[in-house]
């Protein structure tokens, strides 16, 4: 969402304009928060389990609302609740190195947060950690108090971490409200923009549809005469014996990647259904056990035995609609 707001100047009040008209399919409030937790938080929270005999939280789930309407203030104190969760389990390090990521993926900069909102933040998490309680511990979690942190300093900066749908946001604010693009941004060029208005002006959708209606991909290859790629989301098809209409992902998505990380780049890059990635994981990644790639999809929540039916269904799905670079 920073994105968007420097590509096209934003107000205070006018991002929640876009999140509203977006919502419920085009807003993805935890894409960011989500990596942070599978990359730098899961795994000690885990640990802590095991050690202090205690249940961790699952992560927030993001509910579908019906009407034209994001509720950004909800959602940001879902996701501040889980972070202190995690603090009380996790090393401040641990948590510190995931914040990090938030910061620098959403603002390109760690220094985004000054050093005195991020002492606020972690100062009193350090000291609790290095207390003689919360050392000698035997099970339970520490013991932090919120009056001593700075919840306020995540509040602020939810709304920026929040993803959207780049060429729906272009759609809205170059052809519905009729905004001027002040400036290119990672994920948003003139190109991009060029090419939604050609698309509105045409008549057509801002984001091509897919041809089957059960694979729905940002990334769908147009294959009907004259419909035109957008640079840089919409591949063109291999020249390589692929069939016109398949689906590329590209290799950066998933070469040299554990399968979690796969599933959560997948995710931020635009794959929202689950057919591409179970595809990725199995073909390409190479996980053969069809019950673990249930669980990337789906975590632990469930049975093995719906894991891996979740994830035999999907590969049936994408069987023969996705290649590689």
């Amino acid at each position: 969402m920073f994105r968007v707001k420097q590509a096209y100047g934003l107000g205070e009040y006018e991002p929640q304009e876009l999140l509203d008209y977006l919502s419920p399919d085009g807003v993805f409030p935890y894409e960011l928060w989500q990596k942070a937790y599978s990359s730098y938080w899961k795994y000690p929270a885990a640990e802590c389990s095991r050690l202090y005999k205690v249940e961790n939280p699952p992560f927030p789930e993001t509910h579908q609302i019906p009407e034209k309407y994001f509720p950004t203030e909800t959602y940001a104190k879902w996701i501040v609740d889980f972070f202190y969760e995690m603090a009380r389990r996790i090393s401040f390090k641990d948590l510190e190195s995931g914040f990090d990521y938030i910061v620098e993926t959403t603002y390109d900069s760690k220094s985004a947060v000054n050093d005195s909102d991020r002492t606020f933040l972690f100062y009193h998490l350090e000291l609790v950690e290095k207390n003689i309680a919360s050392i000698t511990r035997v099970e339970g979690v520490k013991n932090i108090d919120l009056k001593l942190s700075a919840p306020h300093v995540l509040l602020n900066i939810f709304p920026d971490t929040v993803a959207v749908n780049n060429l729906s946001a272009i759609h809205y604010w170059s052809v519905i409200r009729g905004f001027p693009f002040v400036k290119e941004v990672k994920g948003i060029t003139e190109k991009m923009v060029e090419f939604v208005i050609k698309r509105a002006a045409q008549k057509m959708p801002p984001v091509p549809e897919p041809e089957q209606s059960d694979i729905i991909t940002e990334t769908h290859i147009p294959s009907s005469v004259g419909e035109e790629a957008p640079p840089n989301t919409l591949p063109e098809v291999a020249e390589h014996g692929q069939k016109e209409g398949m689906i590329l992902i590209p290799r950066s998505l998933w070469e040299g990647k554990t399968g979690q990380q796969v599933c959560n780049d997948m995710r931020i890059a635009g794959y929202k259904e689950d057919a591409p990635i179970a595809y990725a994981l199995h073909y390409w990644v190479g996980i053969k056990s069809i019950t673990e790639i249930g669980t990337i999809l789906r975590g632990e929540g469930i049975t093995d035995s719906a894991r891996a039916k979740h994830a035999r269904k999907h590969l049936e799905l994408a069987e023969g609609r996705y290649y590689t670079e």
